[in-house]
């Protein structure tokens, strides 16, 4: 499954009465940073920049589990470890993947959105 919806069952839990739907705002949130950190990911990784592949990956990672988008997270990890390890002979193989699984969730995170405030 691409998104794992106990993570966004727990996020619920944070919701205070009266507030802006805080399922909403990261789902707002994730899917306007998302694209951009994508880009640099697929730069770095053509160009060979180690570092910027690992804080690339890392940022989108972390943002990636927080929404529960939990095989896009593992294949960014996997990422965050080429750029780490300065090895990226595998790398463009595996941004191609985190792609796809971005693709993924940014449907489900957007029908999810439409839908209103998730079971």
């Amino acid at each position: 499954m691409v998104i794992d919806f106990s993570v966004i069952e727990e996020l619920k839990e944070l919701q205070t009465d009266g507030e802006p739907d805080i399922i909403h705002e990261l789902i707002d949130a994730f899917l306007e940073a998302a694209p951009e950190h994508m880009e640099t990911i697929r730069k770095a990784a053509i160009d060979g920049a180690a570092r910027d592949l690992q804080s690339a990956a890392h940022a989108l990672r972390g943002s990636s589990s927080a929404i529960g988008a939990i095989p896009l997270s593992e294949s960014l990890q996997k990422l965050e470890d080429m750029g780490k390890g300065n090895d990226l002979s595998s790398a463009t193989a595996e941004v191609t993947r985190a792609e796809a699984l971005l693709k993924e969730a940014e449907t489900a995170l957007s029908e999810l959105r439409s839908r209103g405030n998730p079971k």
